[in-house]
């Protein structure tokens, strides 16, 4: 399978077949995390577990297909 490139987000759309909703871009979190050091206010940090969560998840779902999806690459 071709991708464009191998960013956790694109094998997610292209293997996984499907798209994050209510997700903070990753790029953004390091910022929100500081926010959240600096101000004591957590109002971020959910979002934040859960884009990690869904991170975990996605990758072992991939680490699950390797063998069927990557075998020709």
């Amino acid at each position: 399978m071709s991708v464009p490139d191998h960013r956790l987000i694109t094998l997610e759309r292209r293997i996984c077949r499907r798209r994050r909703e209510g997700d903070i871009p990753g790029s953004l979190i390091p910022a929100a995390y500081h926010r959240f050091v600096d101000t004591g206010e957590s109002d971020e940090l959910a979002t934040i577990i859960y884009h990690n969560q869904v991170d975990l998840l996605t990758t072992m779902e991939l680490a699950a297909r390797w063998p069927e999806d990557f075998a020709s690459a």
